[in-house]
């Protein structure tokens, strides 16, 4: 849900260390790619200023916290200009097409948690039969729910709820760039998981680390103040946070030099042994 615009500063000085190399992607996703070009080629400018501008990196936590009343009070403060400040830099980046491309696979009951300003409404398809959207940010969930109102569909109810204590049988749960705005994503993502009936998916779109490690180094360098600033962590590991909860993939796909996530994840049927390191 919450993708920040582009800063200047937030881009790397490349390290020693070899990259890895990008999934495979198959010919839909080679396509959004393509139609997000416009944001990797801002990207790839921010890349060069800093490459050229900034100092060694500092020690910092990669993982920076703070709590989450911390956090939805700066949501509440962002809500009334939170589309304009990022409407564009999401635009460039072809993140409406990614949005749109993830939501084609809801179905039935829907659960959207972290709906921020709801810039999901619009993009459900009429597979749909039921949207609850879901936000810990009074202010978030007031801008919501006026789109809703606009746009009068009446599958459409909105209420406040934090990610981490959402409960139900969904058929489908959503999530888009939501998971950077808790402080514990493995617990949200578990409870996401927990609402879905069973052969329901989890649908996420999230921004996290890269590929790449010059890029990570510097995601990690300003990752305190980027948090103050948005509420979120910017930096974390989406892949590692999936295997960590125990869900299954069904597919995954990385954009923006790996910086964005697009994943369909679901519980693993009774019985399964889970494949993380958790041991369960």
């Amino acid at each position: 849900m919450r993708r920040p615009p582009l800063q200047r500063d937030a881009w790397p000085k490349r390290t020693v260390e070899a990259p890895v190399p990008p999934q495979q992607r198959d010919r839909g996703a080679v396509f959004l790619t393509a139609l997000g070009g416009g944001g990797l080629a801002v990207v790839s400018a921010a890349a060069a200023y800093t490459y050229t501008t900034s100092s060694e990196p500092i020690d910092v936590d990669a993982h920076p916290r703070c709590g989450c009343c911390a956090r939805v009070e700066r949501f509440d403060a962002l809500a009334e200009t939170y589309d304009d400040e990022i409407g564009v830099d999401e635009l460039v980046m072809g993140l409406p097409l990614l949005r749109r491309w993830l939501l084609r696979r809801a179905r039935g009951d829907v659960l959207e948690v972290a709906c921020g300003t709801g810039r999901n409404l619009e993009l459900y398809p009429a597979a749909v039969t039921s949207i609850v959207a879901t936000d810990a940010s009074d202010a978030m969930v007031r801008v919501t729910a006026a789109k809703a109102a606009t746009l009068g569909d009446g599958r459409i109810s909105v209420r406040r709820a934090a990610v981490e204590t959402v409960a139900g049988a969904y058929d489908t749960v959503v999530d888009t760039f939501g998971l950077c705005s808790v402080d514990d994503p493995v617990a949200a993502l578990q409870a996401m998981a927990g609402a879905v009936r069973p052969g329901g998916e989890v649908l996420l779109l999230e921004h996290g680390r890269a590929h790449y490690a010059w890029l990570n180094r510097l995601l990690d360098r300003h990752a305190a103040q980027h948090l103050l600033r948005w509420g979120c962590s910017w930096n974390r590991d989406y892949v590692r946070v999936i295997e960590q909860a125990g869900l299954e993939v069904v597919s995954l796909r990385r954009f923006h030099l790996g910086t964005t996530v697009l994943a369909v994840v679901r519980a693993p049927p009774p019985g399964a042994s889970c494949a993380c390191a958790c041991g369960k």
